[in-house]
């Protein structure tokens, strides 16, 4: 863990509470397509402990899309996020949907909950950002109960900072996107220090999260490559350099 955790979970905080709007309208725009959101429910579903109504956990729900396509297939959603910004627009998307879910404002590595409080949890594009990952990994594992999973959607985000290759490859694709979609990249001046910054951005995952997971007695459940299957031809080139992974962990039984 990094020794200067407080101050970059506040990096953490600013950087998403300043991106809430215009990724909630992103969001809004593409995944909840109804094409869109049945692909990433089946996937959820499929890898999901086989129950009739999941008690489900989304860290850092961000504008609430999975808290809105697990709640609209009847499921029980509490959604977790550490800006405020974030849970206000996954309350507003939420309402707009029709659908209820409990949205609270907390830190994803100290959880407020029970022991055996949850089925399963989701997550996407989260992990990488947290300052320290065993330990999160570690709380979520405290929440479920026996037989209960996890399931994270996350990339290698922030290693083109440190892998030319990668680097590369992403100047690439978003040329290509830019050039196919006469849309431009969108970037924050603070990227590239933010980037940097997290603890994940150069350790090569899944393989980093694989490991821990089996430090910590887990399995795990891996494919290294689900952009094709879950996103659209457009976002798959513009995260060619990264694409998104899927880990699926279960808590032994008892």
């Amino acid at each position: 863990m990094l020794n200067d955790y407080s101050e970059t979970e506040k990096i953490i905080q600013n950087y998403w509470a300043n991106s809430a709007a215009g990724f909630s309208e992103f969001v809004n725009q593409e995944d909840l397509a109804p094409e869109r959101k049945k692909l990433w429910l089946s996937k959820i579903i499929n890898n999901a402990p086989d129950k009739v109504r999941l008690d489900v956990l989304d860290v850092g729900t961000g504008p609430g899309f999975f808290a809105i396509i697990l709640a609209e297939a009847g499921h029980r959603i509490t959604a977790i996020d550490c800006t405020q910004n974030m849970l206000d627009e996954a309350a507003r998307n939420a309402s707009a949907a029709g659908v209820e879910a409990a949205f609270m404002k907390m830190d994803s590595h100290e959880l407020d909950f029970d022991n055996e409080s949850f089925d399963l949890i989701v997550s996407r594009n989260v992990t990488w950002t947290l300052c320290d990952p065993v330990r999160a990994y570690k709380e979520w594992l405290r929440v479920l109960r026996p037989g209960g999973r996890f399931i994270v959607f996350d990339a290698n985000y922030g290693m083109y900072c440190y892998d030319e290759e990668i680097a590369r490859k992403k100047r690439e694709s978003e040329a290509a996107y830019k050039k196919l979609y006469g849309i431009p990249v969108s970037r924050n001046g603070s990227d590239e220090e933010y980037f940097e910054r997290m603890y994940l951005s150069n350790k090569l995952r899944p393989e980093w999260d694989e490991a821990a997971l089996k430090d910590l007695g887990v399995s795990t459940y891996i494919e290294k490559d689900v952009s094709s299957a879950l996103y659209s031809e457009q976002r798959q080139l513009l995260n060619a350099a990264s694409p998104l992974f899927m880990i699926v962990a279960e808590k032994p039984k008892i």
